[in-house]
């Protein structure tokens, strides 16, 4: 069974992704940098299985008109067993069809596909960052919305 996302435009969010919405007790798992950036993802207790992903901060950001592209994926669920990350790098890229949210210096190794987002992992199944694709005008509008008002 494949989970469809829905990506919900928020004043002061730049970025919700929800993957199902299916009722299970949640925690929070969050990856920030300093007080600047903050991405916090949603956890089924018993299931850890992601159920959202919002972007609440994110200071430093880029653009570029190049193209998203991920390639050499699985399509399969990501089981999340983490606790809070401090990270040393935290930046999203803008492209013209998605966005990249890197959360880490280190190289995804592979990526995870779940609908149309992608988790690029490390070697050791750590996230290192998070390729959104296939994204609307309005949802990529939005996202630099939120991202220049920070």
């Amino acid at each position: 069974m494949q989970d469809i996302i829905n990506i919900k435009l928020e004043e002061y969010i730049p970025l919700k992704i929800i993957f199902n919405k299916d009722e299970e007790a949640v925690e929070y798992i969050s990856y920030s940098k300093d007080k600047t950036s903050s991405l916090e993802f949603t956890v089924g207790i018993k299931s850890k299985l992601i159920k959202r992903i919002t972007l609440l901060l994110c200071k430093e950001y880029s653009e570029t008109t190049n193209k998203l592209v991920v390639e050499n994926f699985e399509d399969r669920k990501i089981i999340l067993h983490s606790d809070d990350v401090e990270c040393s790098v935290f930046k999203t890229i803008l492209y013209s069809n998605g966005a990249r949210i890197i959360l880490s210096d280190k190289n995804s190794s592979k990526y995870i596909k779940m609908d149309k987002v992608y988790f690029g992992l490390s070697d050791t199944d750590d996230i290192i960052e998070i390729c959104v694709c296939d994204m609307s005008v309005s949802e990529l509008e939005h996202l630099k919305k939120e991202l220049e008002l920070q």
